[in-house]
């Protein structure tokens, strides 16, 4: 046996014992013969393992997943888990958990699988399958397999996992998301995810719109969707989300499409989370043609409300309580009433013995909702006299509830006199119906026609309309559907149809083109037919046919003109004839929306763009000059143009005529040149060559100082570059930051200050100290850094003893200022730009390669500028030159 043996000290162990009697001689039983082995370690060993045991199985026990053990095709162990999952007790589970439980649809794969795996076919598995429940409802489970060994014999561990429901879940949340998207995509309003100015998202509704496709608009900046007037509004709200705002902002916005169109639009944004990073989410609305409505509806408003004050009759307007909120001039100078008497009630102005046959018509019409016609009363003016009226009312309604009364109010003292006056007017309008030159015609609403001026019949070949005569008869039997239909568009929704073309048809069977504009004829309320205008448009059909006749003509001389011809705007050819494809060799698809000036020699860009430039804003400029230009082949011709401004397609454009004379000014060149040896021929050789040498020397001179001269009036110019341009851009950011962040345009302020004492400061000196250039960087890049928010970085890295060292004033700017006009910068692709003394004691300016597209070749007049420089102060040169990555320039210093 094992025994707990305690030592003579107190320690205990454990000791297998083994204990046998021994006898003395008499055979009786005297004492035992005691072995003990300590079995201390293997004791300990099997009690840890004993609660090793007793611990997993609390484990498996209390496990959450279901836990089957099996070992050779018998269940060993069950926990209550798994037991619950398929509605079964454990003891039930034990005595027939087997291939049986698995659907018939896993049973197959399941089985195999647990085989594969005993025989050590494949290792750990995970797989799902479905078991069958007691009550007959399949439960999908997930299976994690493995093999233990138990007693030294290999058995199945298997964990189970009830994932019906999270299946279910994942189901709903696909059908979900597809559901979403569905409607996302699909939904009448744009929506857009934006994020750091930049389009995340975009559905078809906000593409179609705004006329971009997805990759268009998420490789620009959202704002560019903006009209630049509204873009401090979007800057506002995307400042409002960096600091968390999660209120829904609801804001409008013009938009501009990808063709330049100005469309107004409703956005309503709020913050969410998209991809792990909170962005704004924005739903977009076109509301340009409500916009339209309601600037009509004002306009119209205005319009009516200007003829109401003109009409000869009161007119007014009561609140639910009887009082005047509103009485025109007619009925101000009627009542004798001024405009503190708006406000009163309107029963002062009728005799009191008519009050309850005005307070219940007032009744009925409010409760009613019903206009009223013709009702008679005495009328009362301020001054007490009194006038026979005849009123109309009818209720002011506003969001389906009746908040008052409008109407007119007519003298009727003299009924006869109004009857012939109007009796008057209708004939007055009748004659002069008659005498227009278009049609006028009226139709009941079975399109039957009750009256036809004299235009009409003579247009149609109508005698008389006895005999009945419809509108059906008078058009072509294509367009009889779509004149019914515009009829019901006009009947139903009692509104004027403006400018429907038809193809008309006379009596006799001719047919002309025809544009009518009818309106509803109106009679108690109801809709009693039509009226309207007939234009023959036989006239302008043929104009517009004639203006196309001209337009070929006038293309075909352009097209067989031996001169070229083109129209160039905004500095692209948009337009060139088949004379000047041949003369420059370019086919016209390889000239389109190319940039004019790539093809005119360098020596003329500068007289162009002058010419050019006066020319757009109206100064006078030479009509006719000449230029060089450059072939496909790379060969020049001198060619002479004649350019005026033109519009072409709505913008303002360059129309130039050009004619190749390199031929005649050769031959000029040559008479020239034989006029010449005759005049040397009748002068004294030695005479000349003399006079030759003293103008050669005095040209020679005026030459250099002329040159001197240009090259430091170049310098004034660039040194003044820093002033107007510079200043509008740093006013515009001032503008902005003194709305957005007050003490930060203090500072820009100061350094703005700074910049401009140094330029005014320096403006006469030939050299500065590096020091001295460095110190207004410092402001410069600070005035930078705020214009371009964190798209620009400049590193200076120069010791101080190097700073002694004398440069050009303002040479660094010029060359930082070179950086960004010529290539392109983001916050995502900054532009690098590093200042540092090489090796070579030389200062350089090297910044990355990220060039923008340019619609106009550099002049180079800066660079040249700083050469030019340094070449008069007789330095050395500068050099500039540029990698595949880079853009350098080297700075000689005068030590």
């Amino acid at each position: 046996d094992e025994l707990l043996t305690i030592n003579k000290d107190g320690s205990r162990y454990w000791a297998n014992t083994i204990a046998a009697p021994y006898k003395n001689r008499n055979g009786e039983i005297d004492g035992y013969i005691i072995i003990q082995q300590d079995v201390t370690e293997k004791k300990q060993m099997e009690l840890a393992l004993g609660e090793q045991e007793k611990l997993y199985r609390s484990l498996i026990e209390k496990s959450l997943d279901g836990i089957v053990i099996s070992q050779d095709g018998k269940i060993v162990l069950v926990n209550k888990a798994f037991a619950d999952m398929i509605g079964y007790t454990i003891k039930e589970c034990m005595e027939n958990f087997g291939p049986n439980s698995i659907a018939p649809e896993d049973r197959e794969r399941v089985v195999k699988i647990h085989y594969q795996r005993m025989k050590g076919e494949v290792g750990d598995l995970r797989y799902t399958a479905l078991l069958l429940h007691k009550n007959g409802e399949k439960v999908l489970a997930e299976f994690n397999s493995t093999t233990i060994e138990i007693n030294g014999k290999p058995a199945s561990l298997i964990s189970i996992r009830d994932i019906t429901e999270r299946n279910r879940m994942q189901e709903a949340l696909e059908k979900s998301e597809k559901k979403y998207k569905t409607l996302v995509e699909n939904s009448l309003e744009g929506i857009t995810i934006i994020r750091d100015n930049r389009i995340l998202f975009a559905n078809d509704t906000y593409c179609k719109m705004l006329g971009y496709t997805r990759e268009e608009l998420y490789n620009m900046p959202s704002v560019n969707t903006l009209h630049p007037e509204d873009r401090v509004k979007a800057f506002e709200i995307a400042k409002r989300r960096n600091n968390r705002d999660f209120s829904t902002i609801h804001e409008e916005f013009r938009m501009l499409t990808k063709t330049g169109e100005i469309k107004e639009c409703a956005t309503s944004s709020t913050l969410i989370e998209f991809e792990g990073q909170w962005a704004s989410f924005f739903t977009s609305h076109d509301i340009t043609e409500n916009k339209n409505i309601q600037r009509a509806l004002l306009e119209s408003e205005k319009k009516y409300r200007e003829l109401t004050e003109m009409l000869p009759q009161t007119v007014y307007e009561l609140n639910a309580q009887g009082n005047i909120i509103y009485f025109n001039q007619t009925g101000f100078k009627q009542f004798g009433l001024e405009e503190s008497d708006i406000g009163k009630s309107s029963f002062n102005f009728i005799h009191p013995s008519q009050h309850e046959q005005m307070r219940e018509n007032m009744r009925k019409t409010i409760t009613e909702k019903s206009n009223s016609f013709g009702n008679k009363y005495t009328a009362v003016r301020k001054n007490g006299e009194t006038f026979p009226a005849m009123t109309y009312a009818a209720p002011i309604i506003s969001e389906d509830k009746v908040v008052g009364i409008r109407g007119l109010i007519l003298d009727i003292s003299e009924p006869e006199a109004m009857g012939k006056a109007l009796r008057d007017s209708e004939k007055r309008y009748r004659e002069l119906a008659e005498m227009l030159p278009q049609t006028v015609y009226e139709h009941d609403m079975d399109g039957k026609l009750t009256y036809l001026n004299q235009a009409g019949k003579k247009t149609f070949g109508i005698e008389s309309l006895e005999n009945g005569v419809f509108a059906g008869d008078l058009v072509v039997a294509g367009d009889i559907e779509r004149m019914l239909s515009n009829m019901q568009k006009s009947s139903s929704g009692n509104s004027t149809s403006r400018g429907n073309s038809y193809t008309a048809m006379r009596l006799n069977g001719e047919k002309f083109p025809v544009m009518i504009f009818a309106t509803p004829m109106i009679s108690d309320d109801k809709i009693t037919g039509i009226r309207g205008i007939v234009i023959d448009m036989t006239e302008y059909v043929s104009m517009e046919k004639a203006l196309r006749e001209s337009e070929l003509k006038y293309r075909t001389l352009i097209d067989k003109a031996t001169d070229g011809i083109l129209i160039t705007q905004s500095g692209l050819f948009k337009f060139v004839n088949p004379a000047f494809c041949e003369m420059m060799q370019y086919s016209e698809k390889e000239l389109i929306n190319k940039p004019f000036i790539e093809v005119v020699d360098k020596e003329h860009h500068a007289e162009m763009l002058e010419n050019h430039k006066r020319r757009m804003t109206g100064e006078s400029f030479p009509a006719i000059y000449r230029a060089k230009l450059y072939r496909k082949d790379g060969s020049s011709i001198t060619v002479e143009l004649n350019s005026r401004t033109t519009d072409f397609e709505g913008n303002p454009a360059s129309f130039v005529i050009t004619r190749d004379i390199t031929d005649r000014l050769q031959t000029e060149e040559e008479l020239l040149k034989a006029k010449a040896e005759l005049e040397l021929l009748n002068q004294n050789l030695e005479n000349r060559v003399q006079e030759s040498t003293l103008k050669l020397t005095e040209a020679n001179t005026q030459l250099i100082r002329l040159q001197k001269e240009n090259l430091q009036s170049q310098f004034e110019v660039l040194r003044q570059q820093v002033n107007p341009h510079f200043l509008f851009n740093s006013l515009n950011v001032l503008t902005s930051l003194i709305k957005l962040e007050p003490d930060l345009a203090e500072q820009f302020t100061e350094h703005l200050s700074k910049v401009y004492r140094y330029v005014l400061e320096n403006k006469d000196n030939d050299l500065v100290s590096l020091q001295t250039e460095l110190d207004f960087l410092d402001a410069y890049i600070f005035l930078l850094n705020i214009r371009f928010m964190d798209k620009i970085t400049v590193r200076v890295d120069i010791s101080e003893q190097k700073r002694e060292c004398q440069i050009l004033p303002l040479a660094l700017q010029l060359l930082i200022e070179n950086a960004i006009k010529h290539n392109a910068m983001s916050k995502r692709n900054p532009l690098k730009i590093e200042i540092f003394i090489g090796p070579d004691n030389v200062l350089h300016v090297e910044n990355n390669l990220q060039e923008r597209e340019s619609h106009m070749a550099s002049t180079g007049v800066g660079l040249r500028n700083i050469a030019h420089r340094y070449y008069l102060l007789e330095l050395p040169e500068p050099e500039f030159v540029k990698t595949e990555t880079k853009f350098i320039a080297r700075i000689p210093l005068k030590y």
